[in-house]
């Protein structure tokens, strides 16, 4: 189940990404992936919720969801439609979490235990912005 969470995202990324767009939306998905990751090591950590499946032995059980599922979805939120206001966009990513958190539990992967889902839907709204924030910067630095 875990290997299918990684490369069912990856396939359909390399499949239908806008390759103009590719590294500014790799950036935003980085980001994601850092985010999410974090959060879930510290939800995972404070007790607040599990992940019940094993992707690979001394792999962290929500690789699958913290570095593929959610970067995959901002990505695809953010080429789709680029002029949409990114709080519509924000609302439907926090939308899809409340809608797969409870797929989730139902399939045996994720189980929270002190964790309300609505907690999920303000976090991912504001990851999303962030995503978007750091998607739409076009001033870097030159290294010297």
């Amino acid at each position: 189940m875990g290997i299918l969470l990684i490369i069912i995202p990856l396939i359909l990324w390399i499949k239908f990404r806008n390759k103009e767009s590719a590294d500014r939306l790799h950036y935003a998905g980085l980001l994601v992936a850092l985010i999410s990751s974090n959060i879930d090591y510290v939800g995972h950590y404070l007790g607040k919720w599990r992940y019940d499946y094993e992707v690979v032995p001394f792999v962290s059980n929500y690789v699958p969801v913290s570095l593929f599922i959610l970067p995959v979805i901002v990505m695809f939120l953010l080429q789709i439609k680029p002029r949409t206001h990114p709080f519509i966009k924000a609302l439907i990513y926090a939308i899809i979490s409340l809608i797969a958190l409870p797929i989730l539990k139902w399939i045996g992967v994720y189980v929270p235990i002190q964790w309300n889902y609505m907690y999920s839907f303000v976090i991912q709204f504001f990851v999303y912005l962030i995503a978007h924030f750091i998607s739409k910067r076009r001033k870097f630095k030159d290294l010297t």
